[in-house]
C-alpha cells in the first residue's frame, strides 16, 4: 500500500509500508535516489529507508522523515537543501546531522525546513528571499532556527515562504512575499516570521509556489498572494496581500499542496481551482477556474 506520495519539478516518489521508497522521473541531480543519475520512465527503488513514515519534495529534492525524529535527504543540494554542511548532490539518502526531534519536514523550492517536537523550527538551503527566518539572505547549509518560533504545531512551505501555526490559532510567515503570499498587507520579503494578517482559528495551512492558503476552524477557507490563474480562489485574478475567503468551501476537509485543491470530509470529493493548463484541475477542460470545481472521478 502506499503511504504517501511527494512530487517535485518532474519527479515522483512514493513511500510504501514496507519502507521502501520507489521514485521515476527526471534524476538530473540524483533525485530518484537510487545511486544514479539515469531517468526513469517507471518507478525505480531508492535507497531502503527503514522506519520512513513521510516524504515531501522540493523542486529537485527530497527528504524522509524516520519514525525515530530523524530526517533523510537526497537529490540537489546546490544550495546546502540536504542539510549535510555541503553543496553537493547526493544519489542516495544521507542523514542531515543534528536534527532529531522532528514532527515534520517539507521541501521547499531549494530549501528545507523541520517542525520539532519542542514548538521550534528549523530550516536549510536557499535564503535569498530569507526564507530560512534567521535574519538574514544568505544560504545555509545545515539546519539553523527560525527566529522567534517556540509554539509552533503545524508548518508548510511553498517555493520560496514557510508558515507555521502557533498554539493560540493565529500563524506567522517568512520569505518571499513578491506576491503578498505571506498575508501581511506588504509586498516586503521577511527574513523573520511575520503575522498573517486579520486571521484567527486557523486549523491548517498549505503553500503553493507563490500563495498560501489556509483552512479555518469553521471548515471555510482562506487564501493570499498571486491570483493571476485564480489560484486565490475568490472569484477574481486580483492579487491579494491579506487572506480572503475562497468561494463556497465551507467544510475544507484537507487540502493539498498543488494549484488548490482540497479534499471533502469524508474522502469522496474533490474540489480544485487555479491553473489549468494542463487539465490539472481535473475537470475536464483547460480552462483556468478561480473558483472551485468539482474533479471528474469515474
Amino acid at each position: 500500500a502506499i503511504v504517501a506520495i511527494a512530487t517535485g519539478d518532474g519527479f515522483t516518489c512514493a513511500l510504501l509500508d514496507t519502507d521502501r521508497i520507489q521514485c521515476w522521473g527526471d534524476n538530473a541531480y540524483g533525485q530518484l535516489g537510487n545511486g544514479t543519475y539515469t531517468d526513469s520512465l517507471v518507478p525505480v527503488d531508492a535507497t531502503a529507508i527503514p522506519g520512513a513514515v513521510n516524504i515531501h519534495a522540493g523542486h529537485y529534492h527530497l527528504c524522509a522523515l524516520i519514525d525515530d525524529g530523524t530526517v533523510q535527504c537526497w537529490g540537489h543540494n546546490g544550495y546546502g537543501q540536504l542539510g549535510d554542511g555541503t553543496t553537493s548532490n547526493r544519489t542516495s539518502a544521507i542523514t542531515v546531522p543534528g536534527l532529531t526531534g522532528v514532527q515534520t519536514v517539507l521541501g521547499g523550492g531549494y530549501f528545507s525546513c523541520a517542525l520539532i517536537d519542542d514548538g521550534t523550527v528549523k530550516c536549510w538551503g536557499q535564503g535569498d528571499h530569507g526564507q530560512i527566518g534567521d535574519g538574514g539572505n544568505t544560504q545555509r547549509t545545515s539546519p539553523t532556527a527560525v527566529l522567534g518560533i517556540t509554539d509552533a504545531v503545524w508548518l508548510s512551505i511553498g517555493s520560496y515562504s514557510a508558515c507555521v501555526i502557533h498554539t493560540d490559532g493565529t500563524a506567522s510567515c517568512w520569505g518571499e512575499n513578491g506576491h503578498g503570499e505571506l498575508a501581511d498587507g506588504t509586498h516586503t520579503d521577511r527574513s523573520t516570521p511575520v503575522t498573517v494578517s486579520g486571521i484567527s482559528g486557523i486549523a491548517a495551512m498549505e503553500g503553493g509556489g507563490s500563495h498560501n492558503c489556509a483552512g479555518l476552524d469553521d471548515g471555510t477557507m482562506v487564501c493570499s498572494g498571486q491570483n493571476a490563474y485564480g489560484e486565490v480562489g475568490d472569484g477574481t485574478y486580483e492579487e491579494r496581500t491579506t487572506m480572503v475567503s475562497v468561494t463556497g468551501i465551507t467544510d475544507f476537509g484537507k487540502f493539498v499542496r498543488a494549484h488548490s485543491c482540497v479534499i471533502s470530509p469524508d474522502y469522496r470529493g474533490i474540489q480544485c481551482w487555479g491553473r489549468n493548463n494542463f487539465g490539472q484541475l481535473g475537470d475536464g477542460t483547460f480552462t483556468l477556474k478561480n473558483t472551485p470545481v468539482d474533479v471528474t472521478i469515474p
